[in-house]
């Protein structure tokens, strides 16, 4: 027969191992990386909402408020570096808003990622496309974290359209080597010779995401003792259980 104490007893028992769950994960949820604005649904400054269909907003570098969470920097020439807040020239990935990292020429968008933790793997979403509004339907950009290698990604696909992007999932996992990087997509220029019209249509990102993925390094300290302290606690509770039914 069950008794009121074997239920409290299974209460207590089931607390415990909670702890000890929560122990095991504290260091890193206590460091928990996001990425601000990562579908650039936040502007600073007013997108037009017409022509109808048609609408986006030049920003040239550099620019700390255009984008809330990013900076907008210099990647081509000066005065013509920079990048395009699309609002509904083409369908976005993710929300109403995306970004052609080509104003009249490349530029970049940076943020600085903060709640790293140092050791552990972290894993970057964000999908890629290419300007529907000129011929160039290969574009790249670089991908670089730190002082970590740059990575560059590209899309072709000439079958894009301004309602069908065919946008391209991309990730990107690095170990983080500080509590803090600086994350920067950066629009690869084009020949100097190319075409005005090809350096004003770059390539399109959006849906920027950052999750942790697995940690690599030993535990905190502090880490360490909650879970020798709740195992302590199981392994007492345990002992007084089998001690009550010998009884």
């Amino acid at each position: 027969m069950v008794t009121r104490e074997d239920v409290f007893r299974g209460l207590s028992m089931n607390k415990m191992f909670a702890m000890v769950a929560v122990a095991a994960t504290i260091g890193s949820a206590a460091n928990a990386a996001t990425i601000i604005n990562g579908s650039f649904e936040t502007v600073g400054v007013p997108v037009p909402a017409s022509p109808a269909n048609a609408s986006y907003l030049e920003v040239l570098a550099p620019s700390a408020v255009a984008l809330p969470g990013w900076m907008v920097g210099v990647v081509g020439p000066a005065g013509t570096s920079g990048v395009d807040i699309i609002r509904n020239f083409w369908q976005a990935s993710d929300g109403n808003y995306s970004l052609d990292l080509a104003a009249r020429d490349v530029g970049s968008v940076s943020q600085m990622l903060t709640g790293l933790t140092n050791g552990f793997s972290y894993t970057l979403t964000f999908d890629i496309s290419s300007n529907p509004g000129a011929a160039a339907a290969s574009r790249s950009l670089l991908l670089s974290v730190g002082a970590l290698t740059p990575t560059i990604f590209s899309f072709t696909d000439p079958t894009r359209t301004r309602t069908d992007m065919n946008w391209s999932s991309q990730s990107y996992t690095f170990i983080a080597t500080s509590t803090s990087a600086l994350l920067t997509f950066a629009g690869v220029p084009l020949a100097a010779n190319a075409r005005a019209s090809l350096k004003t249509a770059g390539i399109a990102l959006d849906n920027v995401a950052i999750a942790q993925t697995f940690a690599t390094q030993v535990p905190e300290p502090e880490s360490w003792m909650m879970m020798i302290a709740g195992f302590s606690m199981v392994g007492f509770a345990a002992r007084r259980r089998k001690t009550a039914v010998a009884a």
